[in-house]
């Protein structure tokens, strides 16, 4: 495992943390004042936990299941989910979230929820505090655990203050897959709720969910599901796709 409580100035520099065997976790502030990107890849999970990252414009990536054997391997399904539970902001630079050893891109390299956790880490991407681009690009690729338990969400938003947003033509896209197998209900691709928002201004929102469940009496496994108070939305001439 990797605990990151570090609070060095990079500056400029590419910063990557990487584990080759564990988890990687952000315990404490992690702020550049140069243009330097931060990527976090871990062999299992990523938590952001209680400490923020705020970035001076360089790009972020957050990566679990490194290997790809949480998606191919001896040990599949174990491991893989991203989690953050404190406020990120990258001033105009990307941000890409996802799994696995290839590109991170639109719908392809998937972060993957812990088919042994628990209620929040069944999750494949779990948001739970602000996320800000400035102006950058989002990415969000999650799919849930394949337990015969609920709620085994691709995406989640949720909580009040927790909102994925950017500015000015900044886009986000964000692709979620339910898990669930056998009667497992709630299962959706990507869900916003308890006040969960995502937001941007000129540019395109892109939500594209695939519902989960099994072949089981399980129901309301939704592709895209807007909870209480969940909120997707652009606030100026950008759609919402």
């Amino acid at each position: 495992n990797i605990l990151i409580t570090t609070a060095n100035e990079f500056g400029a520099k590419n910063v990557t943390f990487y584990s080759g065997t564990g988890d990687v976790t952000v315990n404490s502030a992690y702020a550049t004042t140069g243009t330097g990107a931060l990527t976090l890849s871990a062999w299992r999970n990523v938590l952001i936990s209680t400490g923020t990252i705020n970035l001076a414009g360089g790009n972020l990536t957050l990566r679990s299941d490194n290997s790809s054997a949480s998606t191919t391997g001896s040990s599949a399904g174990t491991y893989g989910q991203v989690r953050t539970l404190a406020a990120i902001s990258t001033n105009g630079g990307s941000i890409t979230i996802g799994g696995g050893s290839g590109a991170i891109t639109a719908g392809s390299g998937y972060a993957l929820g812990v088919t042994a956790g628990t209620a929040s880490t069944v999750r494949g991407v779990s948001i739970a505090a602000a996320m800000d681009a400035g102006g950058g690009t989002i990415i969000i690729n999650g799919r849930g655990a394949n337990t015969t338990g609920n709620s085994n969400y691709g995406v989640i938003v949720t909580g009040v203050g927790s909102i994925v947003q950017t500015s000015g033509a900044g886009t986000i896209t964000v692709n979620g897959i339910g898990g669930g197998n056998t009667d497992s209900t709630s299962n959706s691709g990507v869900i916003l709720t308890t006040s969960g928002i995502i937001s941007a201004q000129n540019g395109n929102v892109t939500l594209v969910g695939q519902g989960g469940g099994g072949t089981g009496i399980g129901g309301n496994n939704y592709g895209v599901t807007l909870g209480s108070s969940g909120i997707a939305r652009t606030t100026g001439a950008g759609s919402l796709l």
